[in-house]
């Protein structure tokens, strides 16, 4: 039993101990920079990712644990087939220690990932997961491509430098070895042969004399790591060569080597020389020159300059520009920079734009050129150098520059065919939209005869026109041709050639600007049948059609035109002028004018003379078009006669100006009569003695003149409006006192109901109108929601200023509403609507219909406008009218 619990005891321990080795390795798993991952084959699924997963390779541990195979999406194109590859071998058990593979991260960068592999087998050896883990070596490969590209330039530079170039080492005592390697211009310099300079050291090519200076020299080469010095290079047949030696150490292979470069200096002592001897004339060139010179220090400080340079900047001769800073006239001094950059890399720039300012600000353009002064030791001491102010040349070169990009847009993206061949024909360049019309890709034209795609029958005649170019050495106007297609199917094309030089005025070849006109082709077939049918239409037509010149003859009419001039049908009027047919110049000038100026003209109502004299009136509808052929714009129209409507609408006004003025006087002369009908009654009503009998007919009398009163006032203000001479008297308004007034006014009506009124206005609400026109206004629409909301309902007077600075006032009621069916009836001239609410509600709806016209009328010539809105049936009405601010003066 004892054993039996010992052992439990120990398989407990040793359960804890592994359980804890598990979290200290998960722990460590977790942790680690590197992405750690297992997964299950063959079926590619992801088993576990450690956190380090977005570190390594952008994505989540998310995007692999739910996407299968994940690693092949986001696998960069150039490493597909190698990914196909190792999975199939993976499959087959084939497991390396290592992949190195390329990937696109999330935000489309490359990553280099190197992978450590181990697989996992079940008991019969088959391949079940895959552990590896992975690690990001972007960074070490773009160093190992930098390194290899750097050798391979550093080679190419060694072998290709102007300069003689040696390579050695130096043992204990600072003596040089034998030559390690050597270039082509230190064999050429020296007269020996690569083979024999390879067994020989630096100090059997310098001059004897100096050799006892060669240990000191390494010494100094040695604490400075680079030296400089002159001496004479001894040639193979014993000639002296005064030459510059830089000596410098570098690393090679892990080994101090010392590459030494020789320069002969003989020439460039000797132009020394004459240098020096020039100097003073050379100084008085430069200062009479017609550029600017001048000298500076490497941070831009003036050290020399001459009067030009001085002129250029805007100066004046006698001021002294030394120690100004030439940055202070750059446009942008930041960009000096990379000039600098540029001047420090090659030691010179040549023809470098420079976007400069003169003194006064005024901006330039400047063309640089300038050089690098060193000292002895190779350090840039300054800068010299000339300018020209080429501002008017560059301005002139921009717009050329902007001009021939415009150009090559234009062919590169023209909807022409343009191609190019030789002088057999073979073809030698075409653009994409010749390869679109003929069927075929570019290879398949290039290198090909035009006789292999051109239809049998039209061979001959294209290579005439081919010919004749070449012999007269001017274009060929248009020509057109068939072609047939990849597919077999015929094109028509339709072109121009040109001959075409090479640099020295030889001719070469040919290239031709064309087009695929099938299309055309065919709508120039169906025009031409459906112009006949068109003629026929036309000549059909009961309304008369023509086309002209403008102010000129007739070119073309329809049969309709002889019927409304009343002359033979048979009669042809091509070559008659507009003149003819007008019966007033003023109005054909003004007809010309019109449609001269707007392109078009619509309804022009004019009277025209008939072939026997007789006046008609018609309308005309014209528009411009532009002859195609002649470029020259024509007029072409409709003419309908419509003298007996004319006459119809000129009686039917002079029927509503007599109905207008029968309306004005009849309301006038109902005046007169209700005085008394209105008044009388107010004044027995002030008798106490009269019986309750009495006062409800004397208050019937009252309210009916009163409602007529009201009707009389309606007519005669829609009368003014018809003619439009109604007139404002305005003065400056507290419109909330108005709008209180109207309410007072109506306070009965709102009792008798038991209306709510709410008041939702601003204050000091104060504008320049007719108050009494307004109240009306207000008093129709106040009451109109009164009249058409039940009792105990609710009304809503509100005002608020929109973002046009206008005042807007609202009226809304919860009533009957407005039905879809009813809404234009709404601002019309009797306009009343009739609904079963109405009579169910027994709602008061007499009324003359004219209130809202006669409110909207108001209201527009107050500069306003008035509109409404409605849910519909039930759903109450809002009424609005906008009064514009600026009316207060």
């Amino acid at each position: 039993m004892k054993n039996k619990i010992k052992s439990l005891t120990d398989h407990k321990q040793a359960e804890d101990e592994l359980k804890k080795s598990e979290e200290k390795y998960r722990y460590l798993i977790e942790r680690l920079g590197e992405a750690v991952y297992r997964i299950s084959l063959p079926d590619g699924k992801y088993e576990y990712f450690n956190p380090a997963t977005k570190l390594i390779f952008g994505y989540t541990e998310k995007d692999f644990l739910n996407n299968p195979k994940f690693i092949e999406k986001i696998m960069h194109p150039d490493f597909k087939e190698y990914f196909k590859e190792k999975w199939g071998d993976l499959i087959k058990g084939i497991v390396p220690p290592t992949y190195e593979y390329k990937i696109i991260d999330p935000k489309g960068n490359e990553r280099w990932i190197l992978q450590s592999n181990k697989g996992i087998f079940n008991e019969k050896g088959n391949i079940i997961a895959l552990e590896s883990i992975c690690r990001d070596v972007t960074k070490q490969k773009k160093a190992d491509i930098a390194l290899r590209t750097n050798e391979r330039k550093f080679f190419a530079l060694f072998e290709n430098a102007n300069d003689a170039i040696f390579l050695y080492k130096i043992d204990k005592n600072q003596i040089p070895d034998q030559f390690l390697e050597v270039n082509k211009i230190a064999c050429k310099l020296l007269g020996y042969s690569r083979e024999e300079l390879l067994k020989m050291t630096l100090l059997e090519i310098t001059n004897p004399i100096q050799l006892k200076n060669i240990s000191k020299l390494m010494k100094m080469r040695q604490n400075t790591g680079k030296l400089t010095s002159e001496t004479n290079a001894l040639t193979k047949d014993g000639k002296k060569i005064l030459c510059e030696i830089s000596s410098q150490t570098f690393q090679l292979e892990n080994e101090n080597v010392i590459l030494s470069t020789i320069r002969d200096i003989s020439e460039r002592k000797k132009t020394e020389k004459k240098l020096k001897k020039s100097e003073k004339q050379y100084r008085e060139m430069i200062t009479y020159l017609d550029v600017g010179f001048y000298s500076i220090e490497i941070d831009g400080t003036i050290l020399n300059y001459n009067p030009k340079f001085s002129e250029i900047l805007g100066f004046k001769n006698s001021d002294n520009l030394i120690g100004l800073n030439v940055s202070d006239f750059w446009q942008k001094p930041e960009l000096r920079k990379e000039y600098l950059e540029e001047i420090m890399n090659l030691g010179f720039v040549k023809n470098y734009i420079s976007h400069s300012k003169k003194k006064n600000g005024e901006e330039i353009v400047l063309q640089v050129n300038s050089h690098l002064l060193k000292d002895d030791m190779g350090t840039p001491i300054k800068i010299e150098g000339t300018v020209i102010d080429i501002t008017d040349k560059f301005r002139l070169e921009q717009k050329l520059k902007e001009s021939e990009e415009k150009y090559r847009s234009i062919l590169e993206n023209m909807q022409d065919g343009y191609f190019e061949v030789d002088l057999k024909g073979n073809w030698t360049y075409v653009n994409d939209y010749v390869c679109k019309y003929r069927g075929c890709s570019k290879d398949d034209l290039v290198g090909r005869n035009y006789r292999e795609i051109l239809d049998k029958a039209n061979i001959k005649e294209v290579f005439k026109k081919f010919n004749q170019v070449y012999k007269e050495e001017i274009p060929r106007g248009t020509f057109e041709t068939q072609i047939i297609r990849n597919d077999g199917k015929k094109r028509f094309v339709e072109g121009t050639i040109y001959l075409k030089y090479d640099s020295k005025g030889k001719k070469v070849g040919f290239f031709s600007f064309s087009h695929d006109v099938t299309e055309r082709k065919k709508v120039e077939q169906k025009l031409k049948k459906s112009e006949e049918e068109h003629r026929n239409m036309l000549n059909n037509l009961d309304v008369g059609f023509y086309k002209g010149e403008i102010k000129g003859k007739l070119l073309m009419h329809n049969i309709a035109i002889n019927k409304i001039l009343e002359c033979d049908p048979s009669k042809n009027l091509i070559g008659t002028f507009a003149k003819d047919f007008f019966k007033d110049e003023k109005q054909m000038k003004l007809y010309y004018n019109t449609l001269m100026k707007n392109g078009f003209i619509k309804n022009f109502i004019v009277e025209l003379k008939k072939e026997n004299g007789e006046i008609m009136t018609v309308s005309l509808n014209s528009h411009l078009v532009e002859n195609k052929i002649t470029g020259e714009q024509e007029v072409e129209g409709t003419v309908i006669d419509i003298t007996e409507k004319f006459r119809l609408e000129q009686k039917l006004r002079e029927s509503e100006k007599r109905y207008r003025d029968f309306t004005s006087i009849a309301s006038h002369e109902f005046k007169t009569p209700l005085i008394p009908i209105i008044g009388m009654p107010q004044l027995l009503l002030n008798d106490n003695n009269l019986t309750e009998q009495q006062k409800d007919s004397l208050n019937e009398i009252l309210h009916s003149g009163k409602k007529l009163n009201k009707l009389i006032d309606n007519l005669l203000d829609t009368s003014q409006i018809e003619r439009t001479s109604i007139e404002l008297i305005k003065r400056e308004i507290e419109i909330n006192t108005l709008i209180d007034s109207c309410i007072s006014d109506l306070s009965f009506l709102i009792k008798q109901k038991n209306i709510i009124l709410i008041k939702n206005l601003q204050k000091d609400i104060k504008l320049n109108i007719d108050d009494k026109k307004i109240s009306r206004v207000l008093t129709n629409l106040i009451s109109n929601a009164i009249k058409y909301t039940i009792s105990n309902g609710k009304i809503e007077i509100s005002s608020q200023i929109d973002k046009e600075n206008n005042f807007i006032f609202s009226i809304k009621d919860n009533g009957i509403g407005i039905e879809e069916k009813d809404k234009d009836l709404i601002f019309q001239k009797f306009g009343k609507i009739r609904r079963e609410e109405i009579v169910k509600y027994k709602l008061d709806f007499h009324g003359s219909g004219l209130g809202l016209f006669i409110s909207k009328e108001i209201i527009k010539l107050h500069g306003g406008e008035m509109w409404f809105e409605s849910a519909g049936k039930n759903n109450g009405t809002i009424f609005y009218f906008k009064l514009p601010k600026k009316l207060v003066k």
